[in-house]
């Protein structure tokens, strides 16, 4: 039994495929990795940030597209754990905007 990658996915890499003009690097990047059977998980929070600033320039088409990701993707709400753990990695020097998340944040 192999473990499947598991991403999770903060506001830039969120931004740049939702965009109306999707950013291909960042497109194909994602299109590896669930090739490969990466499970992807979009944060509820990555998705109210990138949404906001969709609607606040009006680009709607990038709002259709965050929303397409969501069905595709694996959608993670807010927990309260969840928040205190990025808090903790927000503070850290070298931490990455990507990271596994942990059974129960999954939960």
């Amino acid at each position: 039994m192999t473990v499947a990658t598991r991403i999770v996915l903060d506001s830039g890499p969120l931004g740049k495929i939702s965009h109306p003009r999707p950013n291909r690097e960042v497109a194909d990047w994602l299109e590896r990795l669930l090739r490969k059977g990466a499970v992807v998980y979009v944060p509820e929070i990555a998705d109210y940030e990138v949404r906001r600033e969709l609607i606040r320039a009006e680009l709607h088409e990038g709002v259709r597209r965050l929303d397409r990701l969501k069905s595709v993707l694996n959608y993670l709400p807010i927990n309260t754990e969840a928040m205190m753990m990025a808090a903790e990695y927000g503070r850290k020097p070298g931490t990455e905007a990507l990271r596994r998340p942990t059974h129960s944040m999954l939960m």
